[in-house]
């Protein structure tokens, strides 16, 4: 009797129940016999992946564009005067932008692995359903009855997998609201950039890429300038003890 069980084998057993009932319409569904209001979850991701992933890059991608235009204008600001800026384009503002875009795009390379590991997710629970749908076909065939013990299993087992594919509907859904919720950084680097002083500025500068200046100073030695001297303190690997220990920073996170 149901109602005399304890509160852990009543919902053990109503969860095997959902199991099966949803295995069932399923695998109806893929018969064409039912399973009406099922959305077509694996189409729904299979879609909505790529278009994420994609949305994803392009944010990257104008993050790592707005952080190397705002190191190219720090780097002529040595030899522009207050003057030549305006208000809202300080060497202050720009710095901090030039770092929220770096930090900005950190975040977003760490939703784009979230989203790329989803993605092989649902390859796998895809490959596991069609499996799955295979057997049971096998199993069931054209059989008017057929053992509970044969396909009650097989039904709870198909039913797991589809709740895995909602598990993945709900991360990206989570993922796509963070990505959201990044959007006013960077419009804020896109009005900095549209400020008539600092277009002007990237007018007459050539505007080098991380690839570039990694490339230039590959094996290379970084020289202390003379005018730099008073800006800081200059720490070289060759003669900073414990040099590997120190917090530097860069694009955001400790290197």
């Amino acid at each position: 009797n149901f109602l005399s069980l304890s509160k852990r084998d009543k919902d053990r057993q109503l969860v095997e129940l959902t199991q099966i009932v949803t295995g069932i319409r399923l695998f109806n569904k893929e018969c064409g016999k039912g399973g009406e209001g099922i959305d077509n979850l694996p189409a729904i991701l299979n879609e909505a992946i790529p278009a994420t992933l994609k949305e994803i890059q392009q944010q990257i991608d104008d993050a790592v564009d707005s952080s190397e235009k705002f190191i190219a204008v720090l780097d002529t600001m040595t030899t522009l005067s207050q003057k030549q800026l305006s208000k809202d384009s300080s060497k202050q503002r720009i710095q901090e932008s030039m770092i929220n875009c770096r930090q900005l795009e950190l975040y977003l390379t760490i939703l784009l692995t979230d989203v790329r590991q989803s993605a092989h997710e649902v390859e796998d629970l895809l490959t596991q359903f069609k499996t799955r749908l295979d057997l049971l076909k096998t199993t069931i065939q054209n059989k008017t009855a057929v053992p509970t013990a044969q396909v009650y299993p097989q039904f709870m087992h198909l039913a797991t997998i589809w709740f895995g594919f909602q598990d993945e509907m709900v991360l990206l859904s989570v993922l796509s609201n963070i990505l959201y919720s990044l959007e006013p950084y960077t419009l804020n680097a896109k009005e900095l950039l549209a400020d008539e002083a600092v277009r002007k500025c990237l007018m007459k500068i050539s505007i080098v890429s991380d690839k570039q200046r990694l490339q230039a100073n590959n094996g290379g030695v970084v020289v202390q300038a003379e005018e730099r001297n008073s800006e800081g303190i200059w720490y070289y690997q060759d003669t900073t003890k414990n040099f590997d220990k120190l917090p530097l920073m860069y694009k955001g996170k400790n290197q």
